[in-house]
């Protein structure tokens, strides 16, 4: 939805779909309407920067908005404030230590936004952490 440059709400209309807090407040509501007994966490984005067409770094989600003015952040706490709503636990996989001085350990040199096994090892430990 970031990068889609998905409005982040409605204020005239909170359960809005065709904004991001009003699709993951459906999300939400269809889940547990059809299945109450289910368990659900809320996971946030995760870092992720952009490179040139040599693959030098030249951006990231820290500092990078969006073409609606947002940052990559700001919907990591929206996604937290819908969470808290619904009285869900929320599951912060931004702040777990990946940013434009570690990218390197985490990411592949040319993609930025999909982790490698070493991310992906970071993100399931912090769930893990969150959950047990």
């Amino acid at each position: 939805d970031f990068t889609a440059c998905v409005s982040m709400d409605n204020t005239e209309n909170p359960k809005d779909i065709k904004t991001f807090a009003g699709a993951l407040k459906y999300s939400i509501e269809t889940l547990l309407s059809a299945y109450p007994h289910l368990k659900i966490f809320v996971c946030s984005q995760t870092y992720r920067f952009r490179m040139d067409a040599d693959g030098v770094y030249t951006t990231d989600s820290d500092i990078r908005a969006n073409e609606k003015g947002f940052k990559l952040p700001d919907y990591v706490q929206k996604t937290k404030e819908v969470a808290k709503d619904y009285h869900l636990p929320f599951i912060n996989n931004y702040n777990i230590g990946m940013s434009k001085f570690t990218r390197s350990v985490y990411f592949s040199p040319t993609d930025g936004t999909h982790p490698i096994q070493a991310g992906c090892d970071l993100i399931a430990s912090n769930i893990a952490k969150e959950l047990f």
